[in-house]
């Protein structure tokens, strides 16, 4: 019987989904709280983790898998895990479809000007019918999708529902499926892209080739008044250039719930203050914080950790040279 360590201390709610899931026995470590996850990882052969420090790998040298409850991987030491020959698996794909709500609902807050009403009602005031009241409707727009992976193509179905144009980038278009989109480009056709498009979203990973991917230069190339949607990664975008697209008003706006910089590091989540921009709608990196995600996520948890114990081949298994 394995050993299998929780790197968090796990609801009552979330262990009945995970133990529902199971189809081998096992003995499950769940520390009591925070301060007892080294511990619990020591003993472990199977780990399953969200946020973890790399100390406490570090520590876990019977550790033959760690699964990875989110997508994005970039903050977990990589190279640690090619050292010691440890599998990383992740549950890609089990936040596609909260991404994509979320990423849409950024989208129609925007262009409907929803959180701009909401803070001149509180404040007293009223939005009356004058020209520069107007809003705008997404039928007849076109989103560009920079990372057209389980996030980009469930945005791509929901927005050819809402009458979108869809064009997409991925890094090899020759491999898996078109979905929904009406182009689908490898990275040569990102110039192309920003220039097409009036909303634009990035749902990369982050990695050594992704990092700052949206420059100054490709900030210029989008439409005047273009929105910049980021649900990847903060690191994606050049956070100076795109401060001074927005103070220009070349952009019209950037709805963000990815940062530069997280808790507890200081200046976080923007060191250039985006998050308080006019221009600017916030969102603190919970795009896909739902519940039924969540439930997914465990259920694909257990569904590795069957794999495991008969042999099988693993879900999501990370290439630990590219990063995803």
């Amino acid at each position: 019987m394995i050993k299998v360590a929780v790197g968090w201390p796990m609801t009552e709610w979330e262990r009945g989904i995970f133990s529902s899931a199971l189809e081998v026995p096992i003995e499950l470590l769940v520390p009591q709280d925070r301060g007892e996850i080294g511990r619990v990882l020591e003993d472990a052969e199977f780990a399953i983790v969200g946020l973890v420090k790399r100390e406490h790998l570090e520590r876990a040298r019977r550790l033959r898998v760690v699964h990875f409850v989110g997508a994005g991987v970039d903050h977990l030491p990589l190279d640690l895990f090619r050292e010691r020959g440890v599998i990383l698996t992740t549950g890609k794909g089990t936040n596609a479809r909260a991404v994509a709500e979320l990423a849409l609902g950024l989208i129609l807050a925007h262009l409907r000007r929803i959180v701009e009403h909401d803070a001149i009602l509180k404040g007293g005031g009223w939005v009356h019918f004058v020209e520069d009241s107007l809003e705008e409707e997404l039928e007849g727009k076109t989103l560009g999708i920079l990372g057209y992976g389980h996030i980009g193509r469930e945005l791509a179905r929901m927005a050819k529902c809402m009458g979108m144009r869809v064009l997409a980038m991925k890094r090899d278009p020759s491999r898996g499926p078109r979905g929904d989109a009406d182009f689908v480009g490898g990275p040569e056709s990102l110039d192309y892209i920003l220039a097409q498009s009036d909303v634009l979203v990035l749902a990369l990973p982050l990695t050594p080739e992704t990092e700052g991917i949206l420059g100054e230069r490709e900030i210029s190339m989008m439409k005047k008044g273009a929105l910049l949607v980021n649900v990847g990664r903060g690191k994606l975008v050049d956070e100076a250039a795109l401060k001074k697209a927005l103070d220009e008003g070349r952009l019209s706006g950037a709805a963000l719930d990815v940062w530069w910089r997280y808790p507890p590091k200081e200046g976080f989540p923007s060191p250039l203050g985006l998050h308080r921009h006019p221009r600017v709608i916030a969102h603190s990196h919970k795009g896909g914080w739902t519940r039924q995600s969540r439930e997914k996520s465990l259920r694909l948890a257990a569904e590795n950790v069957n794999r495991y114990c008969r042999g099988e081949e693993l879900l999501n298994v990370v290439d630990l040279e590219r990063g995803y």
